[in-house]
């Protein structure tokens, strides 16, 4: 994957290693040089783009291909899946980077369409709640994220 500069030479600032095809990425607003990559290999890759030579994290738990991700405040990530189910993830305070948002982690809705899921995954993230009842009639969907709601 290669990372361009609008205002520099046609040639690419940066190139990740992501070893599968690349289904959705974004910058996260409150930390310029994080950035998150769902791809079809059912994984979000974490990049600190200081140091691109590999993921922070490869974040695992959906069984198909990510279709989107949406950073959910500094230290949280909201991810969708072909699988039909959307996964909060936040950065745990073992990382060193938990804030207030990832300390209300699981402040998602209770019910039939969620569940809470605390599996630990490498580089201090985890996935902290799983929501269900969506259908991907199109195979992507789209992801929006405002506050406290998905």
């Amino acid at each position: 994957m290669q990372i361009w500069g609008l205002r520099e030479p046609p040639a690419p600032r940066l190139t990740l290693t992501v070893r599968v095809n690349v289904c959705s990425l974004e910058y996260n607003p409150a930390v310029q040089h994080m950035l998150a990559v769902g791809s079809a290999g059912h994984q979000v890759h974490i990049f600190d783009l200081r140091n691109p030579s590999k993921p922070l994290a490869a974040l695992k738990g959906h069984r198909k291909a990510v279709s989107y991700v949406r950073w959910a405040g500094a230290d949280q990530l909201v991810t969708a899946s072909t699988d039909s189910t959307l996964r909060l993830w936040s950065a745990t305070a073992a990382a060193g980077s938990a804030s207030k948002d990832a300390a209300a982690a699981g402040v998602g809705p209770s019910g039939s369409g969620s569940s809470s899921e605390q599996q630990q995954q490498e580089g201090g993230w985890q996935c902290t709640q799983v929501f269900r009842g969506h259908t991907n009639s199109k195979h992507f969907v789209g992801l929006s994220t405002h506050g406290q709601t998905v």
